[in-house]
């Protein structure tokens, strides 16, 4: 795993507030980003005192893997009341529908225990991982939990990889405004009770996709981060922390998928990462209290 070179705090730390002029440096920044990014992009980020920065929050989309969040969420509020254990054995179906993580590859893996599900499902993304974890603490539950944290747009209706239900018209989707909320809500210890925060923290900590948001952020800025793709889409939402200060960001971009020049649904969802790095690196600056100039020359994986 990457190693990670700052720790956060205990979620009840306090934040230290920021100048107006400091705040309208980033918002100015983050405009300017999107106005420039390729596709159609929503941005919010959430500090201690609510929403600090918004663009489209609201706007709905296909959540891709960013809904494995509530999903986790939901399993630790199983441990959290003792319905399940971290260590306790998860079946993982024969059926694999692959798409992302490593147990497609490993048909002779059956069980695991549930911590190692949950990372699996959060660090490498893996669908097969994610579909066991909803078979344990099922789809009502997830939305129970949407609903407690208050994500209004968010919703859970199929399996992961199963476009028969998506051609259908069950989809899972969200906004950026929810996925800065429920990692505000982690940080705050309001989602979950301390020990399952701490949990759900490492796990986001532990990931290895890192060429969006995390991507430029400062070296001593701790993230976890959680990404989603699609084809013609591209999400991403993390915690970025120093010192007695955090942030939750989200990003949502869709309409990255050409049909220029007789090219029939080519996925550009690359070409909006670089835009993610630097949304990333001014949140990163914000919250450490300096103003980043410009762009960082390398990318780097803390």
């Amino acid at each position: 795993m990457p190693a990670k070179s700052v720790t956060p705090q205990t979620p009840q730390t306090p934040q230290t507030p920021q100048t107006p002029q400091t705040l309208q440096t980033l918002r100015r920044k983050i405009q300017t980003l999107v106005a420039g990014a390729p596709g159609h992009l929503s941005v919010v980020v959430v500090g201690a005192d609510g929403v600090v920065v918004e663009v489209e929050g609201g706007r709905v989309v296909p959540a891709a893997s960013t809904v494995k969040v509530p999903i986790l969420v939901t399993a630790l509020e199983r441990v959290a009341a003792g319905t399940s254990r971290l260590q306790e054995a998860v079946h993982i179906g024969a059926d694999r529908v692959g798409g992302s993580g490593a147990l497609s590859l490993t048909p002779s893996v059956t069980d695991l225990p549930l911590i190692e599900t949950l990372r699996l499902m959060i660090a490498l993304s893996d669908n097969d991982a994610t579909n066991a974890v909803i078979a344990l603490v099922g789809f009502e539950a997830v939305g129970r939990t949407c609903r407690r944290l208050g994500l209004d747009h968010t919703q859970l209706q199929r399996n992961l990889m199963d476009y028969a239900a998506r051609d259908a018209g069950l989809d899972n989707v969200t906004c950026a405004r929810d996925l800065a909320q429920v990692l505000a809500g982690l940080r705050l210890g309001e989602a979950l009770p301390q020990a399952e925060t701490r949990v759900a923290l490492d796990l986001l900590a532990e990931q290895q996709r890192l060429d969006g948001l995390p991507a430029l952020l400062p070296e001593k800025v701790w993230h976890g981060n959680k990404t989603g793709e699609q084809t013609g889409l591209r999400h991403d939402m993390a915690l970025v922390e120093h010192g007695s200060r955090w942030a939750g960001v989200a990003v949502t971009a869709t309409a990255l998928r050409s049909r220029d020049d007789g090219d029939d649904g080519v996925d550009r969802g690359a070409t909006v990462l670089s835009t993610f790095a630097n949304v990333g690196a001014a949140v990163g600056h914000w919250v450490i209290g300096t103003d980043r100039t410009d762009a960082l020359p390398d990318r780097h994986r803390p």
